[in-house]
């Protein structure tokens, strides 16, 4: 949010100082606004150029002994400015829930920009993301809805992603290969268990577009907690299935709460489908008390 400011700020005072001797000129009046949305997209070009620049210093082979880095407070950064952009305005409660050790959280799915509000909003808490390793994608040009999937492999092929995600500590879930998802979920203890970083996964497995608050959450999810030992965070997010309807005329307003949250005690003692149980009533009694508000 605040690069995004100074952006805004740059790019103002370029059109201002570049367009006062244009702006008095009969028919030039566009010209400071050309000014200031080319400054604002050559400001973002040179930004991406940046990001790209720095990930070959970023070592994606190595598992990372602290995510403490540069790479990860720009990362954060970066995705803190695209929400920006792109209209979000985010508002948590439940701050005072979080425990003072790594723990994991569980929230509900609704966008691709659940796991980005997430790490932005509990970056102090060192939250990284567990995410999927293929998600549809839709387009939107003149009402019609253009579908594409992003796997994992894709992915892969952007050398910046490539690298910056698991310097953030972020993993790739993926639930075709029962063999791999083991050992995310072993990792994902391990990151949490070592004191590494806490983690975030959607139990869901994929974005909800139907009626229902919540989709059957999967077990396995839960099980990086009871391996992990560590305390079970309860999220709910709302709002975020609306951006890519509002955006880019309207801002859109994503609440994310902080629900409850189970002790390491309670969470190792207990059955992953029982947690898994606890975990979907909880989230979904929150969604359906949204829906009645509004």
């Amino acid at each position: 949010m605040v690069l995004h400011v100074i952006y805004l700020l740059l790019a103002f005072l370029a059109a201002a100082v570049g367009g006062i001797g244009w702006i008095q000129r009969p028919g030039q009046w566009w010209i400071p606004i050309v000014l200031f949305v080319g400054v604002l997209l050559g400001l973002w070009l040179l930004h991406i150029l940046v990001i790209a620049s720095g990930s070959l210093f970023v070592d994606s082979k190595k598992r990372p002994n602290s995510v403490h880095t540069l790479a990860r407070r720009v990362s954060v950064a970066t995705l803190d400015t695209f929400l920006a952009v792109c209209g979000v305005r985010c508002t948590v409660k439940g701050r005072e829930k979080l425990p003072d050790s790594p723990f994991l959280m569980v929230v509900n799915h609704l966008s691709l920009a659940d796991p980005l509000a997430v790490m932005v909003q509990f970056r102090k808490q060192d939250v990284a993301f567990i995410s999927k390793n293929k998600s549809k994608i839709c387009f939107k040009f003149f009402n019609v809805c253009i579908n594409t999937f992003i796997s994992k492999k894709e992915i892969n092929k952007l050398p910046a992603i490539r690298r910056y995600m698991p310097a953030c500590g972020c993993l790739f879930l993926d639930r075709e290969d029962s063999r791999s998802a083991i050992y995310t979920i072993r990792e994902a203890a391990e990151h949490i268990s070592s004191g590494l970083c806490s983690m975030a996964i959607c139990p869901e497995g994929t974005r909800n577009k139907t009626d229902a608050p919540v989709l059957p959450f999967h077990a396995g999810s839960f099980k990086i907690a009871t391996k992990a030992g560590c305390p079970l965070v309860i999220a709910g997010i709302y709002g975020t299935d609306k951006l890519f309807h509002n955006f880019p005329l309207r801002r859109t307003g994503v609440e994310l709460e902080i629900l409850e949250t189970l002790p390491a005690d309670e969470v190792s003692a207990a059955r992953s489908t029982d947690l898994a149980k606890y975990a979907e009533e909880t989230i979904g009694n929150w969604v359906l008390g949204k829906r009645k508000a509004q």
